[in-house]
């Protein structure tokens, strides 16, 4: 189920939580506000919008994509024709008669801040330095991956998106196809991606750090996968060995076991040799005769 959040304070200083929950299978949408149902909606599987009121502000909803590949973006909506956004452009008109007045020594302030904001805008830091930036001020949160398949090595593609000052940014990288922490991407895996604030574009998607949904994703691809390779064993014993393997390896263990059928010139990294002398390996043989056998 795809579970989004956004937060928004109002101008009387409350906070609005409003969050989104998409089933995976059923498409049925849920949107809450503060623990409050604001909006239910069923079979939602393709691009869709909505628009709903939390207090006097009207907030818009836009569902993008299809199953599988889902973005989600919700904003106020600032130009529609109701009670609080008339307050909002009087207010706004005020604003603009005392900025007026105040133009000769605003205007050289403005003209320092424009230039300087642009700057910051049309020049990218060299990669180095953005490295740099993203270790000392990045912001870290969670990206959901899409794999684009084909033919071709060279076009194969991974689509990603995140969500960054309340709105869903979504981007796109080259991928040669290899495996990621030595399991195959698939469709909605999640890894920890960083960004710099106000500039998501800079960001950085760790494909090396999986999230904790994530590893337990691989614990289960991996129990299916030991005991489809090892029909003698009881789903007990295949889910008690991958555990092990896990505990004592981290996702390398998993991976070991993940890939016991492929050969060294399949995948150097983790193949049947690695996994035999992995399961004779004693710490493993001990925990495996304590812990699974009946």
């Amino acid at each position: 189920m795809a579970q989004f959040n956004w937060l928004y304070l109002g101008d009387n200083g409350r906070q609005y939580n409003v969050g989104l929950f998409h089933g995976d299978r059923t498409g049925h949408l849920m949107v809450m506000c503060n623990a409050r149902i604001v909006l239910i909606d069923f079979s939602v599987k393709q691009a869709k919008d909505y628009s709903f009121f939390i207090d006097d502000e009207l907030f818009e909803l836009s569902v993008e994509g299809k199953p599988g590949s889902y973005a989600y973006n919700c904003s106020i909506n600032e130009d529609a024709d109701t009670p609080r956004n008339r307050i909002r452009k009087k207010q706004k008109k005020l604003d603009f008669r005392k900025t007026v007045a105040l133009i000769t020594i605003f205007a050289l302030v403005m003209i320092g801040v424009l230039g300087f904001a642009m700057a910051n805008q049309q020049a990218e830091p060299p990669p180095r330095n953005m490295e740099v930036l993203l270790n000392q001020e990045g912001l870290e949160t969670v990206a959901r991956v899409y794999v684009e398949s084909s033919d071709k090595p060279e076009e194969r593609t991974v689509k990603y998106s995140f969500v960054a000052d309340g709105h869903a940014k979504n981007y796109e990288r080259s991928w040669d196809g290899t495996f990621v922490n030595g399991f195959p991407l698939e469709d909605g895996d999640e890894f920890k991606i960083t960004y710099l604030i106000n500039r998501p574009k800079q960001h950085r998607l760790d494909l090396e750090r999986p999230t904790r949904e994530q590893m337990d994703r691989y614990l289960e691809r991996t129990v299916e996968q030991h005991a489809t390779l090892n029909p003698q064993l009881t789903p007990r014993q295949a889910r008690c060995q991958t555990e092990i393997a896990y505990r004592l390896g981290g996702v390398e263990g998993l991976a070991v076991l993940y890939n016991q059928d492929k050969t060294a010139a399949e995948n150097p990294e983790f193949n049947d040799q690695l996994y035999t002398k992995f399961i004779r390996d004693i710490p493993f043989q001990e925990a495996v005769e304590k812990e699974c056998w009946d």
